[in-house]
């Protein structure tokens, strides 16, 4: 399920974290049904199913949005956690995929569980693998945005997603100087991931272009994702030296299909999935006053 532990976060950070493993990421939809009639209707479109909420998928319905494919964002809302229903739902591959876990994507005849598998998917599927490559170059190629990918989605998106998941399932339980540890430890693992990012960028044509040349990969929405929900949680000046990673934030969001989407209403209001986390984000925020 979502809220996997991270590779090295402290046994502390591990500790408080564990209480609040897929916190707000299980956020299914009342409308599961009505959108499961829309499916229909699209005869042949893909869907994509996730939670009603940014959370794990946010990335992808990025790259489909702005790919101008028409698809299915398949939001299943938090009434079927709070009334028990997840867990039928959970048991239908048709729904939640072999693995009874959220997102999943289903293109045709294919169904892929699991966000970096089908960050994968849809590299390949959306064209993203380049033109004229050789079989070496194409493998690297794909290695590389894989391995973005997997920064972006597991040290700072999946950071993020626990910082706010913490301080929302302890409020009221704890002081706020219990907490500020591994909140800390949280900020202080994606500052240290930031400049290696920037530099990265750096080399592609001197950061003014996207991560793997003139075009977006999947790997641009992943990353694009994490430098937003890092804005969002712990401050909107967290990108002030990075130069390069600000430009291409308003690049990839001035492209017109991406505008149109973050314009539409579309996007999940949403992080976690979590009623508290418009204050759970505030009084994180307090805890790093002075520091961001």
């Amino acid at each position: 399920d979502p809220g996997r532990p991270q590779r090295d976060i402290t046994n502390t950070m591990a500790a408080k974290l564990n209480l609040i493993r897929g916190l707000g990421l299980k956020s299914m939809s009342s409308n599961s049904t009505r959108a499961m009639s829309s499916v229909a209707k699209k005869d042949g479109a893909p869907v994509l199913r996730y939670f009603d909420s940014r959370g794990r998928a946010q990335p992808l319905r990025y790259a489909l949005a702005d790919s101008g494919i028409e698809y299915v964002d398949d939001k299943v809302s938090f009434q079927n956690v709070f009334s028990g229903n997840w867990m039928n739902m959970k048991h239908n591959e048709k729904i939640s995929g072999p693995f009874g876990t959220l997102p999943v994507l289903q293109w045709g005849s294919v169904t892929v569980p699991q966000t970096e598998a089908i960050a994968g998917y849809l590299y390949n599927r959306l064209g993203h693998g380049g033109k004229g490559l050789s079989p070496e170059a194409s493998a690297e190629r794909a290695a590389k945005n894989a391995s973005l990918v997997s920064v972006a989605h597991q040290d700072i998106i999946a950071i993020c997603i626990q910082a706010v998941g913490v301080v929302s399932t302890l409020q009221g339980k704890s002081t706020d100087p219990d907490l500020s540890q591994p909140v800390h430890q949280c900020l202080a693992r994606i500052n240290n991931i930031l400049p290696r990012l920037d530099r990265v960028l750096g080399r592609q044509d001197g950061g003014k272009a996207y991560f793997l040349g003139a075009e977006p990969t999947v790997a641009d929405y992943f990353v694009w994702e994490a430098l937003d929900v890092s804005l969002l949680v712990f401050s909107p000046n967290l990108l002030e030296q990075f130069e390069d990673l600000k430009e291409f934030r308003t690049r990839l969001m001035e492209r017109p299909n991406m505008k149109a989407y973050l314009a539409s209403g579309k996007r999940p209001l949403l992080l976690t999935g979590s009623p508290v986390e418009a204050d759970a984000i505030s009084r994180l925020r307090g805890m790093l006053k002075g520091v961001v």
